[in-house]
Parts: structure tokens; C-alpha cells; sequence
């Protein structure tokens, strides 16, 4: 693989987290969708089909679950908290002791965040499920706190704002092209994709633990 010479010049690694920092867990996600469905249900007076549609299509137009929510007059923060609470994610998700050296390797060289499209408490449970913590990235956005969420441009104009770096000097980490990897590149950072591979990343890679190899 043949390193971009813009790496020379990264100073701050900010991580996506979900998908990025561990693969997503079918069956977590599996029970979060079934309690989204539940209250969408509920609210809406739908068949479990028409609750389905209902929330793939919405998704498809905002994007993030939370709005979907927020949408039919429910809080969907305050859902996604106590959703997360009801599941032991220890149990799903195993501790990473590559992902847990590599974040330490990379901090002896870099600044390292993270910007999530979640609440802290819950980025909390996930990150110490793989081994890591809250204290493991500086600065740590999660875009609940925000009330904006990936692509918008705030979190990642944030995140710059604590480093301390420009943009030019600094990569954004994710797996989703969307939220990702274009909303890092609308503010002029550049790019990592992991997991798979687009054009529209600066730098597609298989997995994430390549970054060993270029950083």
C-alpha cells in the first residue's frame, strides 16, 4: 500500500466509533430496532411491517435514528439512554487488545479524538467494552451534547477547535461514507476510510488496524 505523502504532515487522528473502533454487533443493534419499533408502534397505531417501513424511510430522509424519534414527539436521546441501559454490552462486544495498542501507539505520536453520534454515557459502555475509555481521546465529542449530529460540520469544527489543529493537519477515521467521510471532507479534513473502499475517502483501508502501518 502506497502511504499518501499528506500523512507526513497529520498531527491530530480523530475516530469515529461505532463501526470504526469495534464492527457493530447485529445482535445489540437487533434489540435496540426491536424497541424503536415497539415505540413506533405504539405512537403510531402501526403494524410491526408498517412500523418498519415507517422507520426505514424516515432514516433514509434525516439519517439518524435519534431524529426519527424526535420526529414523532418522543426524546430520542433520553431513548437511546435508557435503550443501552437493557443491554450488557460486555457481553456483546469483546475487549480488543490490538485496538487498545494501537490507540496507545498512536497517542505517543498524536493527538487522538473521537467524534461520535451518541451520548456520552453510552459512547461510555461501548468504548469500555473494547478496553478503552472516555479519557482514552482528547477532545471527545459525542453530538448529543451538541444537538447537531454527523455530517453537519459542527462536531468535526469542534473538534478542531479543541485540538488546536487546522484542518490540513488532520484525519478523520469512520466506516461510513455519509456521515463520515464526507462530513470531515466539507470542513477540508482529510480522510480514512475503514472496512471497505471509496473514491471518496483520501484513503480507504481493509481494516482498521492498518493505520499501524501508516501512522
Amino acid at each position: 500500500m502506497k502511504i499518501p505523502e499528506w500523512v507526513s504532515t497529520i498531527k491530530f487522528l480523530c475516530f469515529d466509533l461505532d463501526g470504526t473502533l469495534f464492527k457493530n454487533v447485529k445482535e445489540a443493534w437487533n434489540a435496540i430496532q426491536q424497541q424503536i419499533y415497539a415505540t413506533v408502534i405504539r405512537q403510531r397505531n402501526l403494524s410491526l411491517q408498517e412500523a418498519e417501513d415507517y422507520v426505514r424511510q424516515r432514516y433514509s430522509v434525516l439519517g439518524s435514528s435519534t431524529k426519527v424519534l424526535n420526529e414523532l414527539g418522543i426524546d430520542g436521546e433520553e431513548f437511546f439512554v435508557k435503550a443501552f441501559k437493557k443491554i450488557e454490552l460486555n457481553k456483546l462486544i469483546s475487549k480488543d487488545e490490538k485496538i487498545v495498542r494501537l490507540i496507545s501507539s498512536l497517542k505517543k505520536k498524536y493527538k487522538v479524538g473521537m467524534i461520535s453520534n451518541t451520548h456520552r454515557s453510552i459512547a461510555k459502555k461501548k468504548l469500555e467494552a473494547i478496553g478503552l475509555s472516555l479519557k482514552t481521546f482528547n477532545p471527545l465529542i459525542t453530538t448529543y451534547e451538541l444537538d447537531v449530529y454527523k455530517p453537519d460540520p459542527a462536531p468535526f469544527l469542534k473538534a478542531l477547535e479543541i485540538s488546536g489543529c487546522p484542518p490540513e493537519e488532520s484525519v478523520y477515521i469512520g466506516d461510513s461514507i455519509e456521515t463520515d467521510i464526507m462530513g470531515a471532507k466539507a470542513v477540508g479534513i482529510k480522510t480514512i476510510l475503514v472496512w471497505s473502499k471509496s473514491p471518496e475517502a483520501d484513503l480507504s483501508i481493509p481494516t482498521i488496524y492498518k493505520l499501524a502501518d501508516i501512522f
